[in-house]
């Protein structure tokens, strides 16, 4: 794996496409990335399930079935946008039931 991910940071690409990199590297293989990582000057894309590479990310792309968003900062950062777009979302829902007017006729009397 890490021969593959030389020839990719060698390769003068402007951009990287990586698929979970940090699979099947020890963790001095992990250190080695990083440090391609930080010195890269290219774009790319990564994909990772990686909570300490992530970490290292200056923005998290977050793919649903619905929509892809952006959110700028580290994972951690991503983690508390996230959480308050939720207690949000919940919040207005809450909200919106509790604001909801009566159904017409739901106090009427049946014959």
């Amino acid at each position: 794996m890490k021969a593959l991910l030389c020839g990719a940071f060698l390769s003068g690409a402007d951009y990287l496409l990586l698929d979970e990199p940090t699979n099947h590297l020890d963790g001095q293989g992990r250190e080695w990335l990083y440090q391609q990582l930080d010195r890269w000057r290219g774009g790319g894309i990564i994909a990772s399930h990686d909570r300490e590479l992530l970490a290292r990310m200056p923005r998290i792309l977050e793919l649903t079935p619905t929509a892809l968003r952006s959110y700028g900062g580290s994972y951690a950062d991503y983690r508390q946008q996230r959480d308050a777009e939720q207690q949000a979302a919940r919040a207005a829902l809450e909200h919106a039931a509790t604001e909801r007017p009566p159904h017409p006729g739901a106090n009427a009397k049946r014959a």
